[in-house]
């Protein structure tokens, strides 16, 4: 158990990316839930943070942070009703066995006109 714990205050579904195959010899791609109620806090980054995302060439609203031994990749979305986060990046914490932080970006619904 990590050393935070005790902080991560709430709870998303984690899907991840797979192919499967369309029957015809090729793939269509859809997210496969990998884990449900994982225990995280999700953080708003700051302008500046967003800002110096942006100059690197990534997109993040938002930060992650989780169990230091989570499955959790670029590519993975979290989940919460509605609410998507994609993962941008994957940070490691400079000491062993504290937490996983993965920046996320918002990604908002489209509506469709009826």
């Amino acid at each position: 158990m990590s050393r935070v714990t005790h902080l991560l205050n709430s709870t998303i579904d984690v899907y991840r990316r797979t192919a499967v195959s369309d029957g015809q010899g090729g793939v269509t791609y859809t997210y496969a839930l990998l884990e449900a109620a994982r225990r995280i806090r999700l953080v708003q980054a700051s302008p500046r943070e967003q800002v110096e995302a942006e100059q690197a060439g990534s997109s993040m609203t938002h930060k992650v942070y989780q169990n230091h031994g989570s499955d959790i990749r670029r590519g993975d979305e979290y989940r919460n009703g509605t609410k998507v986060y994609r993962v941008a990046y994957v940070l490691e914490p400079s000491t062993d066995g504290v937490y996983r932080r993965a920046d996320a970006e918002f990604i908002q619904s489209e509506g469709v006109a009826t």
